[in-house]
């Protein structure tokens, strides 16, 4: 395996990092845990030194997660997938992270009862890998299923769906900023809007 430090050289080229983070909830040997933090602490070292966004799996570990990001003063965080209790969840709010939602959304009135929660300010939407909703759906997502994601968020939060898609680009924008490692991302957010 590949050290850590072999990978510095990859991480200044790349414009943020993610998916990273802890999953307690799937890796039920404890024994990997120490190893799932001290990666994850490589990597949150590296954004905070390099100020990149991160994006973030949290999954059964999320207070471990947050305590992780509090301690590297992260700033910039995409928190994957959220599906955790109430407390990290406000933590994570108040510190202004924003929040990816995904096929679960459209089934499962947990997910929705968060995306009540996270302020529209810091709502994303995805579709995770092509396997990730597979066992939602029965079959791999696609990046159309953005559409019918868009459309739950929007019911969810109250609003229709063009204002839906349009905060959340706006939240997208917000934290990439004037990030010049993604300006690339940003030019197409923006020309998407005209």
């Amino acid at each position: 395996m590949t050290g850590l430090d072999e990978l510095e050289p990859v991480l200044q080229q790349s414009p943020m990092f993610g998916e990273i983070g802890l999953d307690f909830r799937n890796v039920h040997d404890a024994t990997l845990y120490d190893s799932q933090e001290r990666v994850l602490e490589f990597f949150l070292s590296a954004a905070k030194e390099q100020d990149k966004i991160v994006n973030v799996h949290t999954s059964g570990a999320e207070m471990e997660v947050l305590e992780l990001l509090e301690r590297y003063d992260i700033r910039r965080a995409i928190i994957h997938w959220y599906s955790g209790p109430a407390e990290p969840l406000k933590r994570m709010i108040l510190r202004g992270y924003l929040f990816t939602f995904g096929g679960e959304l459209l089934s499962s009135g947990f997910i929705q009862s968060i995306a009540r929660v996270v302020p529209t300010s810091q709502v994303l939407t995805e579709t995770d890998n092509p396997g990730g909703s597979q066992w939602i759906f029965g079959e791999p997502a696609m990046p159309d299923l953005v559409r019918p994601v868009l459309q739950a968020l929007a019911i969810v939060r109250g609003l229709d769906e063009a204002d839906m898609g349009a905060r959340v680009r706006e939240n997208m924008l917000r934290v990439v900023g004037d990030d010049g490692r993604l300006m690339r991302l940003s030019r197409m957010l923006r020309s998407d809007q005209a």
